[in-house]
């Protein structure tokens, strides 16, 4: 256990304490005593700076305005959490979304998904039955609202039943002013035949660090998309694993990350494949400026169950600035002979010769610059699907870009 940290440690020891008997969360603070909180000499976290952590010693806070919240899509059926507590009354009607209610508990990845699992204020979770297609998308939307250095903390279990199909947006926004560390766990299950397509912003203020576990398992012929978007706070880490237990499942996981100056993105991802005949691509994009850092770890085991198996993964780096850093380390363990799987990772700037191309057809350098970091990035944006999801992510690099 790292000393520095333990302010963490001792703050969710209270917050159990004074949150009554909870057996999850007693059960996942037991864990996380035991294991204590990851340091740099832990290979899984090396590259990444702790010490903005290390500092934290969580207090209640002060209550700020709710920051915009987005316009609601067709159909949407909308959860909405402030400081990691369900609230109801900015939420869909129960009525809409309670009979699907489900407490099955998260199982967490790392030290601070066990975090959020202990100091969450109530477990959250569905169960979509077999069959069902929503509608519209299915929004979990993370408000933090705290200034001062807070904690916070929250679960989301979502199960599809056999053949069910549901499109999840996960937002993740803060009140100007809010602070302090921002915890989250997801555990997501896909029948025989579902099909979930999950998007991700993150898109808090630079006073709040965001740690996010997710995990993924998939059956029979499902299909499991990700789609990520992470452009806020000062230091954010997705660990993302999926776990392929059927044969003929795909899965796809891409994500577009922007840190700029003093702003650390890191994104570690694992895929279990331990059936045969299934599909995978992963394309991780970053854009950085300023003295950013970008971090992608992606591993990819094949089981040697995992015949004809089919995987891609790729890696991309954009560099605005000479003080920007990135560190890639793709990774592909296979066990099986009859597979196709590949992994690369590049790192690279902006051409100066489709610069010059631009601006000597009198576009600006800023607009020229523009344009080439959307040509890097379209792929991703596009998989986004809805036009105003697609709008949002494109709001986003424009932000970035202007910065």
């Amino acid at each position: 256990m790292s000393a520095p940290l333990s302010p963490l440690l001792e703050a969710a020891k209270a917050r159990v304490a004074d949150g009554g008997n909870r057996p999850a969360a007693a059960a996942a603070l037991e864990r996380l005593l035991a294991t204590g909180l990851p340091t740099r000499r832990d290979e899984d976290w090396r590259y990444l700076q702790l010490a903005p952590l290390a500092a934290l010693a969580p207090v209640a806070g002060s209550e700020a305005p709710l920051p915009a919240l987005p316009d609601l899509l067709d159909g949407e059926l909308r959860l909405v959490f402030v400081d990691g507590q369900l609230a109801t009354a900015l939420s869909s009607p129960e009525s809409a979304w309670s009979g699907w209610r489900s407490d099955r508990s998260v199982a967490p990845l790392t030290a601070f998904g066990e975090l959020a699992a202990a100091i969450a204020p109530a477990a959250v979770g569905l169960a979509l039955p077999a069959g069902l297609q929503l509608a519209g998308p299915l929004h979990l939307l993370f408000l933090h609202t705290r200034a001062g250095v807070t904690l916070s903390g929250a679960t989301f279990a979502l199960s599809l039943g056999r053949g069910a199909e549901a499109t999840l947006v996960e937002s993740h926004l803060s009140a100007d002013g809010a602070n302090g560390l921002a915890t989250v766990a997801l555990d997501l299950t896909l029948a025989d035949g579902a099909a979930l397509t999950h998007v991700k912003f993150q898109e808090l203020g630079r006073g709040l660090s965001h740690l996010a576990d997710t995990r993924i398992t998939t059956s029979r012929d499902a299909r499991y998309k990700s789609v990520s978007l992470t452009g806020g706070a000062l230091l954010s880490r997705d660990t993302l694993a999926v776990t392929v237990n059927g044969a003929g499942a795909h899965t796809e996981l891409q994500a577009l990350f922007l840190p700029g100056e003093g702003q650390t993105h890191d994104h570690h991802t694992a895929l279990d494949q331990t059936q045969p005949d299934c599909t995978a691509r992963q394309v991780y994009k970053s854009i950085l400026r300023g003295n950013g850092h970008a971090i992608f770890n992606g591993k990819v085991f094949v089981r040697q169950a995992a015949q004809r198996t089919n995987a891609d993964q790729s890696s991309k780096s954009l560099l605005l600035d000479k003080a920007c850093r990135v560190d890639a380390k793709p990774q592909l363990e296979i066990f099986a002979d009859d597979v196709r799987c590949t992994h690369g990772a590049t790192v690279g700037q902006l051409d100066p010769a489709e610069l010059f191309y631009l601006m000597s057809r009198a576009i600006p350098r800023s607009r020229a610059e523009e344009l080439l970091l959307h040509g890097f990035a379209v792929d991703v944006l596009n998989e986004l699907g809805h036009p105003a999801l697609l709008e949002r992510g494109l709001a986003l690099l424009t932000r970035f870009s202007e910065a």
